[in-house]
C-alpha cells in the first residue's frame, strides 16, 4: 500500500525538484534523486496515527532539498574562499 502512495507521488518529487531545480553545480536528475530519496524515506518514517501521507511526504521532500541546498552552497562558498586566499598568496 505504502509502495503504491509512494509511485502516486513520484510526480509531486519531480515538481518539488523543478523548484530546487536552480542548485548551483548539481544537475537536475540528482536533484530529483533527492526528492524521490526523500519520498521513499518519509515513507519508512510516516505514522498513519498522525495525519495524511502527502503533506508529510511534501515537506520531507522540501527539507531533503534545502539541506541540499545548503550544503552544496557552503561547499561552494568554501571553494571561492579557499581560491581567493591561495590566488593573494
Amino acid at each position: 500500500m505504502m509502495e503504491e502512495r509512494v509511485n502516486e507521488l513520484l510526480p509531486l518529487a519531480a515538481k518539488i525538484a523543478r523548484v530546487f531545480g536552480n542548485i548551483t553545480g548539481l544537475p537536475f536528475a540528482e536533484i530529483e534523486l533527492s526528492a524521490q530519496e526523500a519520498l521513499a524515506n518519509a515513507a519508512r518514517l510516516f505514522d498513519s496515527e498522525k495525519g495524511d501521507f502527502t503533506p508529510y511526504a511534501a515537506r520531507a521532500m522540501r527539507n531533503a532539498l534545502c539541506d541540499l541546498y545548503s550544503v552544496k552552497s557552503a561547499t561552494i562558498a568554501t571553494t571561492n574562499t579557499s581560491s581567493r586566499t591561495s590566488a593573494s598568496a
